[in-house]
C-alpha cells in the first residue's frame, strides 16, 4: 500500500519515469499478481536493495535542491520514535535493536514492539528563517485550524501533513 502512494505522489509530481518510478511500478505489479506469481526471496531482497537507494539518492538531491522550510517552533519529534534534526546535508541513523523476522508470525504485536525499541533520527537541511510569506501564512492557518478544532471539535482533526509542526 506505501508503494502505491508512493505513485500517487509521483503522479502528483508529474514524475513518469526514472529508476524509483519503475522500482515502484514493478512492486505494485508483484503485489496486484501476487498469489499467482509471487517473486522469490532473492528478487524481493534486489528490489528492495535497489529502492532503498534510489529513494536515498532522491532524497539526497532533492534536499540539496529543493528548500524544506518549517516554522522556528515546530516540533521535530514526529512520531515517538522519529525525530527530524537540522543538518546541513540528508543523512539518517537508527538506534535499537531489531526482532527476528521469526517472530513477524505474533502480527501486530511484533509491529508494537520492534516500534518501542527502535528509534530514527533524520539529518536533514531545515530552514527556519527567510521563510516565503505565503507558506507563513499556511503555518498560521494550520496553527489556527488546530486550535479551532480542538476547541469546537475536539475528536475530529481533517487530513494535515504528517509532520506534526503545529
Amino acid at each position: 500500500m506505501h508503494a502505491k502512494a508512493l505513485s500517487y505522489d509521483f503522479e502528483f509530481l508529474n514524475v513518469s519515469s526514472g529508476k524509483l518510478f519503475d522500482l515502484i511500478q514493478t512492486i505494485i505489479l508483484w503485489r496486484d499478481q501476487w498469489f499467482e506469481k509471487m517473486p522469490d526471496k532473492q528478487t524481493l531482497k534486489r528490489w528492495f536493495q535497489e529502492f532503498y537507494t534510489e529513494l536515498t539518492a532522491l532524497l539526497e538531491l532533492t534536499l540539496q535542491n529543493k528548500t524544506f522550510y518549517l516554522p522556528d517552533w515546530a516540533n521535530l519529534s514526529i512520531a515517538r520514535n522519529v525525530t527530524l534534526i537540522p543538518s546541513e546535508k540528508f543523512d539518517y541513523s537508527h538506534k535499537g535493536i531489531t526482532l527476528p523476522a521469526i517472530l513477524g508470525g505474533l502480527g501486530r504485536k511484533y509491529f508494537n514492539v520492534q516500534h518501542r525499541f527502535n528509534t530514527f533520527e533524520f539529518m536533514i537541511p531545515i530552514a527556519t528563517s527567510e521563510i516565503p510569506e505565503t507558506m507563513l501564512e499556511r503555518f498560521a492557518f494550520m496553527k489556527n485550524m488546530k486550535s479551532e478544532n480542538n476547541r469546537h471539535l475536539p475528536y475530529f482533526m481533517p487530513l494535515t501533513s504528517s509532520l506534526n509542526i503545529l
